[in-house]
């Protein structure tokens, strides 16, 4: 498992991308958001839960 800090477009915190096993934070994020962003991506990597499609905001 990597774990990287990168700009991220949008409004994204960060992604998990199981083929590499890759974590992306956006590196914009404070301390305490990158700590929650962290928590939310490592359950995706544990439980090897690919992103769902984004919904389209009206």
């Amino acid at each position: 498992m990597r774990v990287e800090e990168r700009r991220l477009a949008g409004d994204r915190c960060g992604l998990y991308y199981d083929p590499l096993r890759l974590i992306i934070i956006d590196e914009r994020l404070a301390g305490f958001q990158r700590r929650c962003t962290l928590c939310h991506e490592l359950i995706h990597a544990h439980t090897r839960q690919a992103p769902r499609p984004r919904m389209r905001q009206l």
